[in-house]
């Protein structure tokens, strides 16, 4: 009975939590009206927000309402994760409705299904950028609102829920939340503090960014658009042929400086705004970042942009091409400046690696991550050092992040070989999925590598037309990339083993 009690209680304090996440989700559907003044011939499409908006307002009070008085509880990981997931799932629902409600607006609109909403809204909340919309520079198809309101998705998404959320709120239970949505690290002592420091930093990198772009030569709704999608690690873009389309080396300068921003953990930039160096330059993700663009981008310049016909013709150019398209993949963030089908395989399977080594932990990017890539690395060479030290010697590791020594042992190992492991077999998994929906080989593997790495990068598999099942799979594989899987398994097997506890609690009153 005690446990039934717990578990009551429990899902009182999940409820309540979930109210307030589509209250405040239910808002940030109607953010789009701040570009209305700017847009006023789009003022008919203002339902496409409004009603979503508003189930997902009314439902939150409604419920939020019914739990309020009700006692709550602190609540553990595997509680948390229910949270986390209802939020995300929550959230892309209702972005894609403006989507599918677009099509009752205007005939001249391009209509979208379900489907299509769908895969833009999960597209924009995880931070993948892949789109199906075939026109977005044309606002006689896609209106400029719709297009802010993707921009919006990912800037928000990229920060996360948790984030944006703890600045507002306060509980018990807050601190499971804060981690079960793979913020690890914790900037000040407190995580509520926490939270609102990265709010901080996030916005205040965004004002520069947009100002930078101006002055680069960007319009100024393309640079608001364009500075949200780079920092959340995005890719969503207002041009056809993303940032290429401006074909300006200053506005593709400050871009990579953007992503760089966007792959880097918000731990390193609390450091970079106390001037902390002697941190910075011993933090093992640093290092990583770098020792990996350095190597890439130098492979990528010498033996896939330099020989190219188009790209070869400047040094400057190929490098920049390398850089940037290297940074793009491995941040997450999907601009490209180069057709992906016309550069030769290497250059193809080097983007796939970056995509699968993803940016910093605790930054907007995804993937499997630079310090368990670090930590995997380390982990051979200690093995292979301690055969050439004496067996008596006792050898304890560590690494370095910022002021933490963070001492290695073998559960630690354990955990960074299984999130690898089964990262990529769940990779494998959704590129043998595709190539049985008859996609070729590599580009299965591209296309995966970034749905998971929620990247946003495409060799062309994914668009308008693209069959359902495809799309589909790749909806499906953002958003397991976006959580880390062990999030929704934390939350399937919670779920289960609560109503399983319930159900058989409900057979003994029976019996009785």
């Amino acid at each position: 009975m005690r446990e039934k009690e717990y578990i009551l209680k429990s899902y009182i304090t999940i409820f309540y939590y979930c109210a307030l996440s589509a209250i405040f989700i239910g808002f940030i559907l109607l953010l789009p009206f701040l570009g209305l003044p700017f847009y006023l011939n789009e003022a008919d499409i203002a339902q496409i927000f409004v009603i979503p908006s508003m189930i997902s307002i009314l439902l939150g009070v409604t419920v939020w309402y019914m739990v309020k008085d009700r006692e709550k509880i602190p609540i553990s990981l595997t509680h948390s994760a229910i949270i986390v997931t209802f939020v995300w799932f929550w959230a892309c629902l209702m972005g894609a409705f403006p989507f599918y409600i677009l099509k009752w607006a205007g005939s001249s609109y391009t209509p979208f299904t379900i489907l299509h909403g769908l895969f833009e809204s999960v597209s924009g909340w995880t931070g993948t950028g892949l789109t199906i919309i075939p026109d977005v520079e044309d606002p006689r198809k896609i209106p400029r609102l719709l297009l802010l309101w993707r921009s919006l998705m990912q800037y928000i998404g990229g920060a996360g829920f948790a984030v944006i959320m703890m600045t507002i709120i306060s509980g018990p239970s807050v601190s499971g939340i804060y981690n079960a949505e793979g913020h690890t690290d914790e900037i000040l002592p407190q995580v509520k503090q926490s939270a609102k420091l990265v709010a901080y930093i996030y916005f205040g990198y965004y004002v520069l960014g947009v100002i930078a772009y101006v002055i680069a030569g960007m319009p100024v709704f393309d640079a608001i658009n364009h500075c949200m999608t780079a920092l959340g690690t995005g890719g969503y873009s207002v041009k056809n042929t993303s940032i290429g389309g401006y074909n300006s080396p200053a506005i593709e300068y400050v871009t990579i400086v953007l992503m760089v921003i966007g792959g880097t953990s918000f731990v390193i930039h609390h450091f970079l705004l106390q001037r902390r160096w002697d941190l910075i330059k011993t933090h093992v993700e640093v290092k990583t970042f770098w020792v990996i663009i350095a190597v890439f981008t130098g492979i990528m310049l010498f033996w896939v942009t330099l020989p190219h016909q188009e790209y070869g013709k400047s040094f400057e150019l190929a490098f920049r091409r390398s850089l940037f398209e290297i940074t793009s993949a491995m941040t997450g963030t999907g601009f490209n400046t180069v057709s992906y089908s016309q550069l030769p395989d290497l250059g193809n399977f080097l983007l796939i690696l970056m995509m699968l080594a993803g940016g910093n932990t605790g930054s907007t990017s995804g993937a499997i991550k630079h310090y368990r890539l670090y930590m995997i690395a380390k982990f051979v060479f200690w093995n292979i050092r301690e055969q050439f030290i004496p067996r008596s010697a006792v050898v304890q590791y560590y690494v370095m992040r910022g002021e933490k020594k963070t001492f290695i042992n073998d559960r630690h190992m354990r955990e960074v070989y299984n999130f690898v492991l089964v990262y990529l077999l769940v990779f494998f998994t959704g590129s043998t999925a595709l190539m049985m929906c008859g996609v070729p080989f590599r580009d299965a593997l591209f296309e995966i590598a970034s749905s998971m790495g929620n990247v946003g990068d495409s060799i062309g598999i994914t668009g308008y037309t693209t069959a359902p099942p495809i799309t589909s799979i790749e909806i499906l594989w953002m958003f397991i990339g976006r959580l880390e899987f062990f999030v929704i398994a934390y939350c399937l097997i919670k779920l289960s083993r609560d109503i399983g506890v319930m159900a058989s609690t409900d057979r003994e009153k029976r019996k009785r």
